[in-house]
């Protein structure tokens, strides 16, 4: 079995060859670096191993500005190709403009993290997102089969509370989001009458 993927992509060599070096050194042993220049060349190589039996890309990195595309764009189309794999938006330091349209695009579901570009070997806070996403990866690979699924908003304080309790507590469960189709299809599931259903509402305390 190949190892599992991390991908980086970004227009500019210096950057691109920081961040890989950063990857392969904390990374190297146990999965595969993969960087690309552009995203076109990222899309066709995401591309290439769908075709792939057993590859597992588990983290998409990009650059938020780059030609062609925007690192948004990308990612949006590098999930279609691998739905699984975690997407992160990278920003250079002191770029604080585009926190705000980046935070919008996590709450639409088109990215799921954001952070600066690695700089001084080794950044410590950059192999801290990388490390928490590699865990929570490890960990849905072992994961038991759910025993409730919670249907809510993402960053809502009553969705939190409640995937806290659950994860806590020890029990198996899985989210959707309410606005998506899977959140819809179980909420209507657990409103049909006399249909046993293992939904619950995080924004109603429906457990």
């Amino acid at each position: 079995m190949t190892k599992p993927i991390l991908m980086a992509v970004h227009e500019h060599p210096r950057e691109l060859a920081t961040i890989q070096r950063e990857l392969l050194g904390r990374y190297g042993a146990d999965y595969q670096v993969i960087a690309e220049a552009s995203a076109t060349a990222a899309l066709e190589r995401l591309e290439a191993l769908r075709g792939t039996a057993d590859a597992r890309v588990v983290v998409l990195l990009a650059a938020h500005a780059m030609t062609g595309m925007t690192g948004i764009e990308y990612l949006q189309r590098a999930h279609a190709l691998h739905p699984r794999a975690q997407r992160v938006l990278l920003l250079p330091w002191g770029n604080r403009s585009a926190i705000k349209p980046i935070l919008k695009a996590i709450s639409r579901g088109q990215v799921d993290r954001y952070a600066t570009q690695p700089s001084r070997p080794p950044d410590e806070r950059f192999h801290h997102l990388v490390t928490e996403l590699l865990r929570d990866w490890q960990e849905q690979q072992h994961a038991q089969p759910a025993v409730v699924t919670v249907v809510g908003e993402r960053w809502s304080p009553r969705s939190h509370e409640v995937r806290d309790l659950l994860q806590r507590s020890g029990v198996s469960f899985d989210f959707h989001n309410a606005d998506s189709h899977e959140g819809r299809g179980c909420w209507n599931a657990s409103l049909a009458p006399g249909v046993p259903s293992r939904c619950s509402s995080a924004s109603t305390g429906r457990c």
